[in-house]
């Protein structure tokens, strides 16, 4: 995301008629579920080519465009894995017992970064601390915890013959060079850094940022923190959305608040996606005398892929195309516009992006019961309340349901998907949840 959000003016408005059978236009698709209409989504969108390089600082939440090799092994040479004392084992096999003990003179002491050129060839014993290189007679390093020094220093003692290669971390043996260490499509993180880093990688090659335009429709919005005027309400999704899509590789333009106004929603449409990936709206889309964004889409010859969805929040909701630009529709209220952009938002960016793979949902068991089964996947507010028998959390709903309401997502640890079923959630049933906050967060 830029530093400061563009904000567009709206354009002129035109004039223009609504027809009937605009308005009725959204009735003819069919209801279908969630994931047919997620491959729909995948099979629409077509990646973004261009790339950018940016440099390690910089690359923080971008998205690889291109395999990263390493440039050196790793480790990059044969080092020691403990402090301790690299031994010659063939001459402490022949090194003499007394009391149980055999000794090597000690020729020297290396440490992390020294040259090791000064360690005579012929050396049988040498000090050796922890991420030192080995000298290449060296062939098993004793921890200096088994260790006895004599008095003056000068040998060492064992009482047990060490393994061949013990204590050695060998290059190569976690990075090959050359090898790939980060596949195309990751978002890089804190730990990409690091190899990055430390594969003498200076330069990331990733894909550059996506541009998405961001508009919200509805006489009713005001501006938080103005004065309302009689029907008016303030705007929560613009805010919400604005967070969700606050992103490094994400390049955002917010466009001012809309009314609910046919023609000025048209020209609007028209005139964001000409230069975005991707066109988010909230509001409008249902099919009442006030909502015009599917009109409008289609006044302008985009397409709806999908329309009506079995889903809950999340209707109505939709996703499509205007020119060469993703558009996906929320719906206005707040639940379900969250619950609409954080499955099909979130997936038109990764899609975008050239991301493949998402990780599956974790697992938890209903610390509740509902008496009817529904007949659309269904996303609640849950709050983890024990782990199970299985190991799994406990998980009991909270609030009374509705899409409008906020609160119990400020109570919830994260959302239950209740599947489409005949039947009820019973105690002890396995769902899909989607944990707000992870243990770790890495960037």
């Amino acid at each position: 995301m830029t530093d400061t959000p563009r904000h567009l003016s709206s354009p002129p408005e035109t004039q223009s008629c609504c027809s009937a059978r605009h308005h009725a236009a959204g009735q003819d698709l069919p209801l279908i579920k969630v994931p047919e209409a997620l491959d729909l989504l995948k099979a629409m969108v077509r990646p973004i080519l261009e790339q950018q390089s940016r440099p390690l600082g910089k690359a923080l939440g971008h998205v690889l465009a291109q395999a990263l090799t390493s440039h050196v092994p790793l480790p990059i040479n044969d080092n020691s894995a403990v402090d301790g004392y690299a031994i010659r084992l063939s001459a402490l096999k022949q090194a003499p017992l007394d009391h149980d003990m055999r000794s090597l003179p000690i020729a020297g002491r290396i440490a992390a970064g020294d040259d090791i050129s000064h360690i005579p060839s012929d050396a049988v014993c040498v000090r050796i601390l922890t991420g030192a290189s080995v000298p290449v007679w060296a062939d098993s390093i004793i921890m200096q915890e088994d260790t006895q020094l004599s008095e003056d220093g000068n040998f060492a003692s064992f009482s047990e013959l060490p393994t061949q290669g013990s204590n050695i971390r060998r290059q190569g043996e976690d990075v090959p060079q050359g090898s790939v260490i980060i596949e195309k499509g990751a978002r890089i993180d804190t730990r990409h850094i690091a190899i990055a880093a430390a594969s003498g990688n200076a330069q990331l090659p990733v894909v550059r940022p996506i541009r998405v335009a961001l508009l919200a429709t509805g006489s009713e919005l005001n501006h938080p923190g103005a004065d309302l005027p009689p029907g008016g309400i303030y705007d929560s999704n613009t805010p919400m959305l604005t967070a969700l899509l606050s992103r490094a590789n994400i390049d955002l333009t917010i466009h001012h608040m809309v009314q609910d106004e046919f023609e000025t929603i048209r020209d609007t449409l028209s005139h964001l996606a000409e230069n975005n990936d991707l066109l988010v709206t909230s509001g409008g889309m249902s099919v009442s005398d006030e909502d015009y964004i599917h009109r409008a889409i289609t006044a302008i010859s985009g397409t709806f892929e999908v329309h009506k969805l079995r889903l809950k929040p999340g209707k109505p909701l939709g996703f499509g195309k205007v020119k060469n630009c993703v558009f996906i529709g929320l719906p206005g209220n707040p639940f379900a516009a969250l619950v609409g952009f954080l499955l099909f938002g979130t997936a038109a960016l990764d899609a975008l992006a050239g991301i493949s793979s998402k990780p599956a949902p974790m697992q938890g068991e209903a610390d509740f019961t509902t008496p009817n089964g529904g007949t659309r996947l269904e996303f609640v507010p849950v709050r983890i309340s024990g782990t199970s028998e299985n190991g799994l959390p406990k998980l009991d709903k909270i609030g009374r349901g509705g899409s409008a309401r906020l609160r119990p997502l400020i109570e919830a640890d994260g959302l239950a998907a209740l599947p489409i079923a005949n039947q009820g959630i019973a105690k002890g049933d396995r769902l899909d949840f989607y944990e707000f906050h992870c243990a770790f967060e890495l960037g």
